[in-house]
C-alpha cells in the first residue's frame, strides 16, 4: 500500500496522510464494502486490487480506495468465496496468504506449488520463514536479506514467529488468490528461486541446501559472463 500511495501522490491524486488514515480504518468503508466487517480485517492492505484505473483529479481519497475496494469485491467471486468456506479460512487469511505468494512467486505456474509449500508449513507449525515478510518491514525494497535481518524483532519476520504476519504485505492479482484458495497438493517444505526465475522444490533441508549451492553457482556463473561481455 506504501507504494500505491506514493504513485497516487506523486500524480497529484490525493494526500499521503489522508490515504494512510484510511487503509488503516477499514471501519470507513463498512456501509459500502461489507467484506471488510470481518474481525481480524485491520487494515486494507491485500484489498487494493491491482488494475489500471481512470481517476477525476478532483476524487477524494475515499473515493480512489473506494474504486480499488470495489474491483476486489468483482474478482472475489462467489466460486472463490465457497473455496475458502471450504478451506476453512476466513477472507483475511485467503488474501495474506496470496500477498506473500504474490511477493514469492515470478511465474504463475509457481503460485499454487508455493502456496503447497507455505500451507505444508503452517500445519507442522514450521515458520513461513518467507524472504518477502522481512521486505515488508522496511520502508524501500533491500537487493538481499541479509542474516542480520533475520533477526530483525517485528511480528512480520516470519523467520522468528510462525503463522501468517498480523496483515497481507502485498495487494496480490488474481493468480495469487486463486493459488492460495487452490494450493497445488505437494509434500514440498522448501523453495529456492533459478537463475531462470523458476523454483527448486525439495521435501528435505538437505536436498534444499543442494538447490541452494546449484542456484549461487549459476547466479555467481551468469555475473561472470556478464563481466566478461
Amino acid at each position: 500500500s506504501r507504494e500505491i500511495v506514493s504513485i497516487l501522490v506523486d500524480k497529484k491524486l490525493g494526500n499521503q496522510d489522508s490515504y494512510e488514515a484510511l487503509i488503516s480504518n477499514p471501519k470507513e468503508f463498512y456501509n459500502d464494502f461489507k467484506f471488510l466487517e470481518e474481525d481480524d480485517i485491520t487494515s486494507l492492505e491485500g484489498f487494493l486490487y491491482p488494475d489500471t484505473y481512470y481517476f477525476e483529479k478532483d476524487m477524494s481519497e475515499k473515493d480512489v480506495i473506494s474504486a480499488m475496494l470495489k474491483r476486489f469485491s468483482e474478482v472475489y467471486t462467489p466460486e472463490l468465496k465457497e473455496k475458502q468456506k471450504k478451506m476453512g479460512l476466513t477472507l483475511q487469511q485467503v488474501i495474506n496468504m496470496a500477498s506473500i505468494i504474490e511477493k514469492e512467486a515470478v511465474k504463475d505456474v509457481d503460485r499454487p506449488k508455493i502456496a503447497g509449500v507455505f500451507y505444508n508449513r503452517l500445519e507442522i507449525g514450521m515458520p513461513l520463514q518467507s524472504d518477502a515478510t522481512i521486505q515488508y518491514i522496511f520502508d524501500e525494497r533491500k537487493h538481499i536479506v541479509s542474516y542480520s535481518d533475520l533477526k530483525i524483532d517485528s511480528p512480520y519476520n516470519s523467520y522468528l514467529n510462525k503463522g501468517l504476519p498480523p496483515t497481507p504485505i502485498s495487494n496480490p492479482g488474481i493468480k495469487s488468490i486463486e493459488a492460495a484458495l487452490e494450493p497445488e497438493d505437494n509434500d514440498y517444505l522448501y523453495f529456492v528461486a533459478t537463475v531462470d526465475g523458476g523454483n527448486n522444490y525439495s521435501k528435505t533441508y538437505d536436498e534444499h541446501l543442494k538447490y541452494v549451492k546449484e542456484y549461487k553457482e549459476n547466479r555467481d556463473k551468469l555475473k561472470q559472463e556478464k563481466s566478461e561481455k
